[in-house]
């Protein structure tokens, strides 16, 4: 048996790529004592249930007139099933395992957790089944960036046979009406998806993808930062996406790649380049991958007819925007209404934000470089509320005074 000490020190191996998350062995030993405790539970509620009093009694606390009723209970080993499916499921998402799970490996896991059909959830079966489980992560990360590889076009001279360089070309991203191609926009979204683990942050939905390429796609020819500037993307009628990253991490997209082949990749494509780095200007903060996904599905405020038996849309606020879905989240809708005041936004009630200009149509802007937008660039300067209030008090408005409002709120 591995003490919590090795199983940590080898957890903490698979990590070599510096982009996966780190597992607590002491949480994976945590949810092993637990499920001791709660097996020795289970057993004692079946002793107790199996008592001639408790039966009787149960049976005339659960009697109903005419009702379906039961006296049933899972069996001890269907009841222990459940149990250890639970378990699993808890300790894979102490992890970031299913993140790197090709689809068909992730249903299949999904798919034995809700049917009980997972292993024992014994301190060996657990040790084993992690640790394999998070060295494959690896593998599964390869096969990702290969697939993304493989979809480069081939017609392109600027991709190269022998690895990622910083300019790369996607065909068919776009269809001759001008439509996104879910297929091909999912490529890029593991593209998206592996820079965003260089950067050590969460990237999703998958909207947000096609969001961005949709909104590029209406400036053809011209060229737009993603996440902060991590990568450049161009798109053009042709429906073709031009790609530029920095040298830095196309070395270390070929450094996964050459897990899969090797051989293939020569060493100048798959080292670390010998001269300086220029490092990315993040000098704006970044919006998170969800906050991104949730302004991309934001729309014009819908005007409501309620006097009939059901309400109609009649019409959109000018300049209003409210969320489609609106976050339950506390903080995620912190994180939204900071990008949105940012932006010049006024809450006017809840879930409806007014501008002094169209916000969907320059909208695109912040899904792109995904950071929240300085003040100065939209010549915006909103007075503090910790200033705002006391000044209100100070100035004792009362009814029938007639005040002046400069409109100062776009002064350069």
């Amino acid at each position: 048996m591995m003490n919590q000490l090795c199983l940590a020190d080898t957890f903490s191996e698979f990590n070599r790529f510096n982009i996966f998350k780190q597992v607590q062995g002491s949480e994976i030993d945590q949810l092993i004592w637990n499920r001791q405790k709660d097996l020795k539970g289970i057993k004692g509620a079946i002793d107790a249930l199996n008592s001639p009093q408790l039966k009787t009694g149960f049976y005339y606390l659960n009697k109903q007139k005419e009702h379906y009723r039961t006296t049933a209970f899972l069996s001890f080993e269907e009841a222990k099933s459940a149990l250890d499916a639970d378990y699993w499921a808890r300790a894979i998402a102490l992890t970031d395992i299913q993140e790197y799970m090709p689809a068909d490996k992730r249903m299949e896991w999904n798919e034995c957790v809700s049917n009980w059909e997972t292993p024992e959830f014994s301190q060996e079966a657990v040790y084993s089944t992690l640790i394999d489980l998070l060295n494959n992560r690896v593998t599964y990360l390869a096969q990702r960036v290969d697939k993304v590889f493989q979809n480069l076009s081939g017609a392109h001279v600027t991709n190269s046979p022998m690895g990622f360089g910083q300019k790369m070309i996607f065909a068919g991203v776009t269809d001759k009406f001008g439509d996104t191609v879910s297929s091909k926009v999912e490529y890029l979204h593991d593209l998206r998806f592996v820079i965003a683990k260089f950067m050590d942050r969460r990237l999703d939905p998958h909207t947000s993808t096609g969001k961005i390429v949709a909104s590029c796609r209406k400036n053809p020819g011209n060229w737009y930062a993603i996440d902060g500037g991590a990568f450049e993307i161009k798109l053009f009628k042709s429906g073709t996406a031009h790609i530029k990253v920095h040298s830095d991490i196309a070395w270390r997209l070929n450094e996964i790649l050459a897990e899969l082949y090797p051989m293939a990749i020569p060493s100048e494509f798959r080292n670390k380049p010998e001269r300086k780095i220029k490092t990315f200007n993040f000098a704006q903060r970044l919006i998170s991958g969800k906050a991104i996904g949730t302004l991309a599905e934001m729309e014009a405020t819908r005007i409501w007819d309620r006097t009939g038996y059901e309400p109609r849309c009649t019409g959109r606020k000018e300049n209003c925007v409210s969320f489609r879905y609106a976050p339950d989240n506390k903080d995620d809708l912190k994180e939204l209404e900071e990008v949105l005041f940012a932006a010049g936004g006024v809450k006017t009630s809840y879930n409806e934000y007014q501008f002094d200009y169209d916000f969907l149509a320059a909208r695109h802007e912040i899904l792109c470089f995904g950071a929240i937008p300085c003040h100065k660039s939209h010549q915006y300067y909103p007075t503090p509320e910790s200033l705002a209030e006391p000044l209100v008090e100070w100035c004792d408005i009362e009814e029938g005074d007639i005040c002046l409002e400069p409109e100062g709120e776009q002064a350069g």
